[in-house]
C-alpha cells in the first residue's frame, strides 16, 4: 500500500500540467465570439452594447477564477531558479502599478471598461504606453505565474496577451475613425505597448482613449 501511494503521487502532480491546454482552449473558445461581438459593436455603433459589456466582464471573471485556481492548485511545477521567481514578484508588482496608474487617469467606469470614449491627459504613464492597463494586467499575471511556478497560469497569461493583441488594433481603428489626425499624432510618438515616447513638435494635452 505504501508503494502504491508513492507511485500515485507523481501522477497526481502531473495532472495539473494536462489542464493547461484544456483551460486555454476553453477560454479561447468562450472569448472568441465575445471579442467578435465587441469588434462589431465598436466599429458599427461606436460603443459596446450593454449585453456585450456583461459578456466581456463574464469572460474576465472566468479567466480570473481559472488563473486563481491555477496559481493555487498548479504551483511548483515550473523549474525556475529563485532569482527568476523573485523577478516574477517584481514583475507582478510593476504590472499592478502600471495598471492602476493607467486607470487613475480615467473619469468614470465607462472609460475603465472601454465602453466609453473620452479624453485623457497624455502625460504620465500614457507617455510610455498607449495601453498601460493591458500591459500591466498581462505583466502581473505573467509575474504571478513565475513566482508560483504555475505552467497553467502562465498559459492563461498567454491567452490574455493573445486576446489583447487581437483587440488593440480594433480600438485603434475606432479611435482613428473618431479623432483622426490628433489620434494618429499621438499614436506615432507613443508605443502601443511599452517604451520611450518619441518627441513631437505638436503639443497635445488631451487625447482619446477607450480603456487600454
Amino acid at each position: 500500500m505504501r508503494r502504491a501511494a508513492r507511485t500515485a503521487t507523481p501522477q497526481r502532480r502531473s495532472r495539473p500540467r494536462k489542464i493547461a491546454p484544456v483551460a486555454a482552449a476553453a477560454l479561447l473558445g468562450g472569448a472568441a465570439p465575445v471579442l467578435v461581438r465587441m469588434r462589431r459593436d465598436l466599429l458599427t455603433a461606436g460603443a459596446l452594447a450593454p449585453v456585450t459589456t456583461v459578456a466581456m466582464y463574464a469572460v474576465y471573471a472566468t479567466h480570473a477564477a481559472a488563473t486563481g485556481a491555477a496559481l493555487s492548485i498548479d504551483s511548483g511545477h515550473l523549474r525556475l531558479p529563485r532569482p527568476l521567481r523573485w523577478g516574477g514578484v517584481g514583475l507582478a508588482a510593476g504590472g499592478v502599478g502600471l495598471c492602476v496608474a493607467g486607470m487613475g487617469r480615467f473619469t468614470g467606469p465607462g472609460q475603465v471598461s472601454g465602453t466609453d470614449t473620452g479624453p485623457i491627459v497624455t502625460a504620465g504613464v500614457y507617455r510610455l504606453s498607449r495601453n498601460p492597463q493591458y500591459v500591466g494586467y498581462t505583466a502581473a499575471l505573467a509575474g504571478l505565474s513565475a513566482a508560483r511556478r504555475s505552467p497553467t497560469a502562465l498559459v492563461l497569461s498567454g491567452v490574455v496577451a493573445a486576446a489583447y493583441r487581437w483587440w488593440v488594433p480594433v480600438e485603434e481603428q475606432h479611435l482613428d475613425q473618431v479623432f483622426g489626425a490628433d489620434y494618429r499624432a499621438y499614436r506615432s510618438r507613443t508605443p502601443r505597448w511599452l517604451g520611450v515616447s518619441r518627441p513631437s513638435t505638436k503639443h497635445a494635452g488631451n487625447l482619446p482613449s477607450t480603456g487600454g
